[in-house]
Protein backbone atom coordinates (compact mmCIF):
# COMPACT_ATOMS: atom_id res chain seq x y z
CA UNK A 1 0.00 0.00 0.00
CA UNK A 2 2.66 2.14 0.99
CA UNK A 3 4.00 2.57 -2.93
CA UNK A 4 0.51 2.58 -4.46
CA UNK A 5 0.29 5.95 -1.90
CA UNK A 6 3.27 7.50 -3.23
CA UNK A 7 2.62 6.59 -6.49
CA UNK A 8 -0.44 8.60 -6.51
CA UNK A 9 0.81 11.48 -4.40
CA UNK A 10 4.03 11.61 -7.25
CA UNK A 11 1.04 11.72 -10.08
CA UNK A 12 0.23 15.36 -8.59
CA UNK A 13 3.47 16.76 -8.25
CA UNK A 14 4.77 19.07 -11.09
CA UNK A 15 8.73 19.01 -11.70
CA UNK A 16 10.42 22.43 -12.23
CA UNK A 17 13.24 22.34 -14.24
CA UNK A 18 16.40 24.25 -13.08
CA UNK A 19 17.15 27.05 -15.50
CA UNK A 20 19.76 29.29 -15.87
CA UNK A 21 17.74 31.51 -14.28
CA UNK A 22 17.28 29.28 -10.89
CA UNK A 23 21.00 28.10 -11.23
CA UNK A 24 22.35 31.75 -11.44
CA UNK A 25 20.14 33.06 -8.01
CA UNK A 26 21.29 29.91 -6.06
CA UNK A 27 24.97 31.55 -6.94
CA UNK A 28 23.71 34.95 -5.86
CA UNK A 29 24.14 34.55 -1.46
CA UNK A 30 21.37 34.09 0.98
CA UNK A 31 20.76 36.47 4.09
CA UNK A 32 22.17 33.76 6.43
CA UNK A 33 25.22 32.14 5.10
CA UNK A 34 26.51 29.60 4.52
CA UNK A 35 23.51 28.01 2.50
CA UNK A 36 24.27 24.34 1.18
CA UNK A 37 24.27 23.74 -2.52
CA UNK A 38 20.88 21.84 -2.54
CA UNK A 39 19.31 24.39 -0.10
CA UNK A 40 20.44 27.29 -2.50
CA UNK A 41 18.46 25.45 -5.26
CA UNK A 42 15.60 25.04 -3.38
CA UNK A 43 15.31 28.62 -2.25
CA UNK A 44 16.17 30.32 -5.68
CA UNK A 45 13.20 27.65 -7.11
CA UNK A 46 10.84 29.30 -4.41
CA UNK A 47 11.62 32.87 -5.24
CA UNK A 48 11.54 31.42 -8.75
CA UNK A 49 8.00 30.12 -8.20
CA UNK A 50 6.34 33.01 -6.11
CA UNK A 51 6.07 35.31 -8.95
CA UNK A 52 3.42 32.90 -10.01
CA UNK A 53 1.94 32.08 -6.73
CA UNK A 54 2.58 35.14 -4.34
CA UNK A 55 1.17 33.12 -1.49
CA UNK A 56 4.27 30.33 -1.52
CA UNK A 57 4.93 28.76 1.56
CA UNK A 58 8.00 27.03 2.28
CA UNK A 59 8.14 23.80 4.11
CA UNK A 60 10.50 22.42 5.53
CA UNK A 61 11.87 20.51 9.05
CA UNK A 62 15.24 22.40 8.33
CA UNK A 63 15.82 25.29 10.45
CA UNK A 64 18.52 26.91 8.22
CA UNK A 65 16.31 26.62 4.75
CA UNK A 66 13.16 28.25 6.71
CA UNK A 67 15.42 30.86 8.51
CA UNK A 68 16.79 31.88 4.91
CA UNK A 69 13.10 31.51 3.13
CA UNK A 70 11.70 33.44 6.30
CA UNK A 71 14.31 36.48 5.64
CA UNK A 72 13.31 36.20 1.87
CA UNK A 73 10.00 36.89 2.90
CA UNK A 74 8.22 33.72 2.44
CA UNK A 75 5.61 32.20 5.72
CA UNK A 76 7.50 29.29 6.82
CA UNK A 77 5.67 26.05 8.16
CA UNK A 78 6.86 24.87 10.66
CA UNK A 79 6.97 28.31 11.26
CA UNK A 80 10.23 29.54 12.49
CA UNK A 81 10.57 30.49 16.21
Amino acid sequence: MKGASRRRSASTWAILEISDEVARRAEEGYPNEPVRTLDAIHLASALFLRQAFPDLVVVSADERLRANAALLGFETNPSRG
